[in-house]
């Protein structure tokens, strides 16, 4: 079964992008296996028309992965980090506030795309509105 693209939650376009804008850090640094873990962000889908590109950096491996040592990244915010800084010490969350922290986000993009008329009202939606 192949697995369906996921779209921009401002317009329905294919999402190449993840907004990575820092939520906090996990309340353990370190997993199991002994690494680092990384720091919960954003992760909101969006198309590039409607991220916002803060930067870019090369990555540089220490050994070769398929015949490369290195890549390039970037860094993008979707319109609710729009001109936000990461706060600077990052709070330690746990996994289930950072989860709670990406559903309220998501809920308040898809409510931006609504009011703009970019997405149709879901069905279920339009049903309840005409009981009020």
């Amino acid at each position: 079964m192949r697995q369906q693209q996921q779209r921009c939650c401002y317009c329905n376009e294919p999402a190449t992008l993840l907004c990575d804008f820092t939520l906090g850090r996990p309340v353990f640094d370190r997993g199991a296996d002994g690494k680092s873990r990384p720091f919960y962000t954003c992760d909101l889908q969006v198309c590039r028309a409607h991220a916002e590109h803060r930067g870019t950096m090369h990555v540089r491996l220490s050994h070769s992965v398929n015949g490369r040592r290195g890549f390039f990244d970037t860094t993008d915010h979707c319109r609710e980090h729009t001109g936000q800084q990461s706060r600077v010490p990052t709070p330690r969350i746990t996994e289930g506030e950072a989860e709670r922290l990406r559903r309220v986000v998501r809920e308040r993009a898809e409510r931006r795309a609504l009011d703009s008329g970019v997405l149709p009202v879901p069905r279920s939606t339009a049903d309840q509105l005409d009981l009020f």
